[in-house]
Formats: structure tokens, sequence, C-alpha cells
């Protein structure tokens, strides 16, 4: 039970989902938790929540990064203001340690990080209220989300590696390939997937992105933003066994 410390029912309703009928048996009254009924409940969800099949629902929907490459400066640009994005790095130890700011090349998108969510750059904007021009952040987005019918999209995914740019696979499949016998575990995961897609190149002419399409709005974040005190906890267990395309199974 990664996510859960205790269960504690406080209320119960049974409803019957049979592979043999036509549609659920729903039911509107709730069970009297007497002793025997409690602990059996208990123990059903206990053994639910420790399965090592089980899993959790999504909040989310699937992302790709949104910056610009620049050609000119080397690096990823912000996709509203269009400047240089940065990252804040420490050097040095001790007394001696010191901030600098490095700009986002080819490596700082392969997954969100705190420094590549939004643009941390300062843009001017009219004030109304002050009748001048003054600075504020930009806070543009860096990540949008992936959307499966977008056409000639310049990122490809590597399964769960991450993201690179289509433009920069050849750069870093030659960088990790040279550095192979010194990478470690999860720099030799990475190399992993870019030889998987150099296999495709050479057979189809093309790398394909490995993506799952877009997930807009995930039905646990609906449940959890427009449901809220309707429902605590939902476990649907079994539901290997049911019959797909059927309104059972919806």
């Amino acid at each position: 039970m990664e996510y859960v410390n205790d269960i504690n029912i406080n209320e119960s309703m049974i409803h019957i989902l049979d592979n043999n009928a036509v549609e659920p048996i729903l039911n509107n009254y709730k069970l009297e938790l007497e002793e025997d009924t409690y602990k059996f409940l208990y123990k059903h969800i206990e053994k639910c929540l420790n399965d090592e099949e089980l899993k959790y629902a999504k909040f989310s929907y699937e992302k790709r990064p949104a910056a610009i490459w620049s050609k000119s400066k080397e690096c990823f640009v912000c996709p509203e203001c269009g400047k240089t994005l940065f990252k804040e790095i420490y050097k040095g130890e001790g007394r001696k340690k010191y901030k600098v700011r490095e700009r986002l090349t080819e490596k700082d998108f392969i997954k969100e990080y705190a420094y590549n969510i939004v643009c941390g750059n300062d843009v001017n904007k009219f004030d109304s209220k002050k009748n001048r021009i003054v600075k504020v952040p930009c806070n543009a987005k860096l990540w949008t989300p992936l959307n499966k019918f977008e056409k000639d999209s310049k990122w490809i995914k590597l399964g769960s590696e991450g993201w690179i740019m289509k433009s920069h696979f050849e750069e870093m499949y030659n960088d990790y390939f040279s550095r192979r016998e010194t990478l470690n575990k999860k720099e030799q995961g990475f190399l992993l997937k870019l030889m998987e897609k150099k296999d495709e190149l050479k057979e189809t002419g093309d790398i394909s992105s490995s993506a799952n399409g877009v997930r807009k709005y995930s039905i646990a974040k609906y449940v959890r933003e427009r449901l809220k005190g309707h429902v605590d906890y939902f476990i649907a267990d079994e539901l290997d066994l049911m019959a797909p395309h059927t309104v059972m199974c919806a």
C-alpha cells in the first residue's frame, strides 16, 4: 500500500458485475457494517491494495516538450517570448560554492524537471494602472499536451526514458555509444532505447515517436475535482475477467 497508510470503512455498497449478464446490477442500499461484514470488506480491500499488479489511477495527461530549438544560439528558447532558456546550477564546494546560469541544451528536456517546466525570463508588459511598461515573469509553459494527431512532430519519445528531438538523435546516439563502457545504469537504459530507435531507422527510414497520444482529461481527475465528497476510494478488482467491448465492461 504505497500511498495508503490506513483503511477506515465508514459506508459501503456492493454492485454486481456478472460477465454472463447483459447489464450490471446496481445497488442503492448500503450494507450494515457489522463486525463480520467489516472484517470481510477490510481484508478484501487490503488484499487488493497489496496486489503486485495494482495500478493507480492517473491524474494527468501525457505531455511533450514545447520549447523551440535555436540553431543560431545552439540551445532551447521559449515558445512565447523567444528568449534563451536557462537553468541555475551550483559549482565549487564549501565557501567557494557559487551559482551560475547555463543554457538548456539537447539533454535538458528528456524529462520534466523543476528548471524546465516554465520560462523563467522576464518580459516587458504594459501596466494600465501604472501607465507604464513593467517587467513581469514570462512563465510560459514549456510542456504541452501530447496530441496523437500531430503531424511532423519534431520530438521522439524513448519510452519511459524520456524525450529527445529528432534533429538531435544522431548526435546523442554517437555520444552515448562512444561512452558505452563508462555509462551508469540509468544512462545504459537510455542508450538501449537509442539503439532500438537506430534499428528502426535502418529498417523503415524513419523514427516513430512511441508515444500513446493525448490523454486530455483523465476520469480519475474528473472524479477528484467534480465529485468531491461522493467517492473516497474506488477499487476495481478482477477487471481482466470482464468481456471487452460490452456494456458491462464500460
